[in-house]
């Protein structure tokens, strides 16, 4: 068992990682366009669909590492496993479930998306939870979003729009952010920003 889990599920996260990077770097593009004609402020929508493709593949593996370890204990012999090998079952259950939970959750997270017209913006959390917020409802605004485009993208800060107590957090790494900005400073012309 030891000398096929442990190797097997390390060769396939490493695989992924270096599969994965240069589909982010050419989705990033095409994400921005997108929101941009959709009034939308959305996570790559690429990223979501590469995150979705791993979880599935990740649950996959996770069920492999299941039959090898029922396996290794109802048949020993065919396995090869002895009493020592027990760290590395373990070991490899650990690596499936960090790697489960490394893909699963940030793919939930990452739908969220926020839709803005002339009069309000609709906040749409995970699992299609809607709040609408009206401009004219705003109270204060803090933006530390800075995002330069090109070779070396930079993305980095947050704006926060409050409401009375209740605030709402809009990342700079969600792309048509700039544009959502722009919006919020011809609607809430009387706010300053922070």
């Amino acid at each position: 068992m030891r000398y096929v889990s442990i190797p097997v599920v390390t060769v396939f996260i490493v695989l992924l990682s270096t599969v994965i990077t240069p589909l982010i770097l050419s989705a990033k593009q095409k994400a921005e366009l997108a929101v941009t004609e959709d009034n939308c402020v959305c996570y790559s929508r690429a990223l979501i669909k590469i995150l979705r493709v791993f979880a599935v593949f990740f649950i996959l593996l996770t069920i492999v590492v299941l039959v090898l370890t029922i396996l290794s204990i109802a048949d020993p012999e065919m396995m090869e496993t002895d009493s020592d090998d027990i760290v590395f079952i373990v070991l490899s259950w650990l690596l499936c479930i960090m790697a489960d939970i490394a893909t699963i959750t940030p793919s939930i997270l990452l739908t969220r998306k926020i839709y803005y017209d002339n009069k309000y913006f609709t906040e749409i959390k995970p699992f299609n939870k809607k709040k609408r917020y009206f401009y004219s409802d705003v109270t204060r605004i803090e933006n530390t979003v800075i995002v330069e485009l090109g070779e070396q993208s930079v993305r980095k800060g947050k704006l926060k729009i409050y409401f009375g107590n209740e605030c709402v957090k809009v990342s700079a790494y969600m792309y048509g952010v700039k544009n959502f900005i722009k919006v919020l400073h011809a609607k809430c012309k009387n706010i300053k920003f922070n």
